[in-house]
């Protein structure tokens, strides 16, 4: 089996079919399309990619969602109820004697103890391996000293990809990084 083409092969095959549709629409006497360009690798150069080892890729997740380290919102999820939600992970929770959620919430809690955000936090959450998804992690992204290095901003399922490619403007235009799930392009 031949190894899959590069991504510069993709990209010089993906010109020539446009070059030929606006051939094809122009015999047809059909207005022009413009031509979108494709969206360019944001770190071509990387040398953290799919072969590298796990500690390198949570090393590189870690660098790139910053917030508080020394807690992180742990997913949970009620099949009885179908209730969903995070909440802060805490070390206390549900231990008998300690953890009394009908007297107290989490936020007043005299005997909470938070988990910090580290990277066997990061390698479950990368790992996904519970089926109810209760290892997903939330970030908290505004630290102790307020500073905030990370903003999510969630775009509709209907979202086009002219907007998807011209959102990383708004950051750049801030000196800031964006970064886009290749999921959604």
């Amino acid at each position: 089996m031949p190894p899959p083409p590069s991504y510069e092969q993709l990209l010089t095959e993906n010109a020539a079919l446009r070059e030929e549709n606006q051939r094809l629409r122009q015999r047809l006497g059909m207005d022009p399309m413009p031509t979108p360009q494709p969206p360019q690798p944001q770190f071509p150069n990387a040398t953290v990619h799919n072969r590298s080892g796990v500690d390198d890729k949570i090393g590189l997740f870690m660098s790139l969602f910053r917030g508080r380290d020394d807690v992180y919102a742990k997913r949970y999820h009620n099949p009885k109820n179908g209730a969903e939600g995070y909440v802060p992970a805490c070390r206390n929770e549900w231990t008998y004697g300690v953890c009394d959620k009908k007297k107290y919430k989490c936020s007043v809690c005299p005997n909470r103890s938070f988990v910090p955000f580290n990277r066997d936090v990061v390698f479950n959450h990368l790992s996904g391996k519970k089926a109810d998804f209760t290892d997903v992690a939330g970030l908290y992204p505004l630290t102790a000293d307020e500073c905030c290095y990370s903003l999510r901003v969630q775009y509709p399922a209907a979202c086009s990809v002219t907007l998807l490619t011209a959102a990383p403007e708004i950051p750049r235009s801030l000196a800031a990084r964006s970064f886009i799930p290749s999921d959604r392009l």
